[in-house]
């Protein structure tokens, strides 16, 4: 089971010393990315929640709001990142665990010790992500499509998808109700496969369109056309070369 290519992570710790120490320590993994830094629990959870990181370093004791108490608070959030406590107290270690932590490091520790640490939020990403994969492989059929994000299986209904799109190395979903969801490490090519041929149609290298969400298709110019979709703001394209397959496809005279 493969790991993100880079583990994006957020630490939250008030004491400025220990908080380059945990720096230095990650600047030696080049597959871990620090995208935040708290420092209090106020701020954890305002980075944790904007940023949604794969994995938080959190210590527990910390001004305004502790580290256990924001944890918590996130603990109801369904993109709950990874969290390795680091703490000066062995009192908080019990409570750190019924909240599935994955590591708990008491102060001071070595490096060899925090190494371990990462190695096992290696191994608890690692797990989420084949856990997830097994459960997609055991449901599928044309009606509902299973996407795997960072911390959790989506069961989207296909036809609330009005286009699929392809955007650098992002594939994009867009839907019915306006919000886009963002499938990691899938092609078109291979939704298409997940999906009913005869309602999603590759229109273009960058589309694939839900025929029965279209309302208008446009010349847009000399190589392509406009797809508007029912109730929607959001266009997609047909590339001219594709117009002949549709066409054939919905027997248009």
């Amino acid at each position: 089971m493969q790991l993100p290519e880079i583990i994006k992570i957020i630490i939250a710790e008030d004491d400025d010393y220990c908080r380059r120490y945990i720096k230095d320590l990650l600047a030696e993994h080049a597959d871990f990315e620090i995208i935040g830094e708290a420092v209090n629990g106020l701020e954890l959870i305002e980075l944790t929640t904007k940023l949604k990181p794969h994995a938080i370093i959190v210590d527990v004791e910390m001004p305004d709001l502790d580290g256990m108490t924001a944890v918590k608070t996130l603990a109801g959030n369904h993109e709950f990142p990874v969290v390795v406590f680091i703490t000066g107290h062995a009192d908080f270690a019990v409570e750190a665990f019924e909240i599935s932590s994955c590591d708990y490091i008491l102060k001071p520790y070595t490096e060899d010790r925090f190494q371990t640490a990462i190695e096992r939020v290696r191994n608890a990403i690692k797990q989420r992500n084949s856990d997830l994969e097994q459960l997609s492989s055991f449901i599928g059929n044309f009606n509902k499509l299973y996407v795997k994000t960072k911390f959790e299986l989506r069961f989207i209904d296909t036809d609330k998808i009005l286009f699929i799109e392809r955007i650098k190395n992002d594939t994009l979903m867009h839907c019915c109700d306006g919000t886009t969801v963002n499938i990691p490490r899938k092609s078109l090519s291979e939704l298409r496969l997940k999906l009913d041929s005869q309602i999603f149609f590759r229109s273009h290298k960058s589309y694939l369109i839900n025929l029965t969400k279209v309302e208008r298709i446009l010349p847009w110019n000399s190589s392509t056309y406009m797809v508007k979709f029912q109730g929607s703001k959001k266009e997609a394209y047909i590339s001219r070369s594709n117009v002949q397959n549709l066409t054939n496809m919905l027997e248009i005279l």
